[in-house]
């Protein structure tokens, strides 16, 4: 079967792979049909994603058919559904705890392991999520959605409470849909006019500017992995106040502890997402709470991804989230 292999540092393309075993015990078969590409994707493209080895099938952000599943899963074949790629080992001590988003044995599809850029794949049926009255490319926004969710539930926003969040690429709008119908005052920090116009003119966001410089909030949310932003953001942290990284560096970043201590910063870390953030956005999705259909460009055949990911890297293109299609 055919699946696109990052085989080198800035060398993806189609290859022939063998035919996935059949599925162990509680596990799907599972045939893909849309694939939304991450910023991780295009960070391991470049050798900046510090946990993908060469060579990987990417993705994993996914909208899937389900050609076989065992009986009782509660899928059958034909189903349509959307897909949990952070595979957790059930018995660590924070899997135990109900954080299988930081399982200490994490496998997440894509990243650690192969995972969807390929005709047909395995994986447990738990992992699988019903998603009716949704297209399949709105299936393939579920997971970005799902991070963003998770990063506004650590840092907990009030009504009323002013929310900053510095970078709108694709995680950092995630975050921002996550905050509909949190109550709290929302306003959005971002460098390229490209982006700011996005928030402002195809979302209806004004609260948009291009530098956090000078502005205060009771949260914090950096979505920008960019270590001189992550440095500056306790700055924008009112006293008593949180601050989330969602967006994560390979290296080390630098905070200023008196600042930090003066303020009594809880600062917070976000990564990944579970299974209750998929229920969530899952649901605002089916209610039109929230929409992504704006960030999804034109669908990519597989043929057109080596050509199209120097495109995607560049922001000003205006393109928030790339689909390919491999139905």
């Amino acid at each position: 079967m055919k699946a696109l292999q990052l085989s080198a540092l800035q060398t993806i393309g189609l290859v022939d792979v063998p035919e996935p075993a059949p599925p162990p015990p509680g596990h799907a078969l599972v045939r893909t049909l849309r694939i939304g590409v991450c910023g991780s994707d295009l960070h391991a493209y470049n050798g900046r994603q510090m946990f993908v080895e060469y060579p990987r099938i990417l993705g994993h952000e996914l909208a899937v058919e389900v050609l076989s599943a065992p009986e009782g899963s509660g899928f059958s074949p034909g189903d349509i559904a959307c897909v949990n790629p952070f595979l957790s080992c059930g018995a660590c001590h924070t899997c135990l705890a109900g954080r299988t988003n930081c399982c200490t044995r994490l496998r997440t599809l894509g990243v650690h392991i192969d995972g969807g850029m390929c005709e047909r794949f395995t994986l447990p049926t738990a992992k699988l999520n019903s998603a009716a009255g949704l297209t399949l490319e709105q299936l393939a926004t579920v997971e970005p959605l799902c991070i963003g969710h998770h990063a506004v539930r650590r840092g907990g926003p009030q009504p009323g409470e002013r929310v900053l969040i510095i970078g709108a690429g694709p995680i950092g709008l995630a975050v921002f849909e996550g905050l509909r119908g949190s109550g709290a005052r929302v306003t959005v920090a971002e460098r390229s006019p490209t982006r700011r116009r996005f928030l402002t003119e195809r979302l209806g966001h004004k609260d948009v500017v291009e530098s956090a410089e000078g502005l205060l909030a009771e949260l914090v949310i950096d979505a920008t992995g960019a270590p001189a932003a992550m440095s500056a953001a306790p700055q924008n942290v009112l006293h008593g106040g949180r601050l989330v990284f969602v967006g994560h560096h390979p290296g080390d970043i630098a905070l200023h502890n008196p600042l930090l201590h003066a303020r009594e910063v809880t600062v917070l870390f976000s990564r990944n997402a579970n299974e209750s953030d998929f229920g969530w956005v899952i649901s605002r999705l089916q209610q039109k709470v929230i929409d992504s259909t704006p960030w999804i460009a034109p669908l990519t055949a597989p043929s057109e991804v080596a050509s199209s990911f120097p495109i995607w890297l560049d922001p000003e293109q205006g393109i928030v989230k790339p689909v390919i299609s491999f139905s």
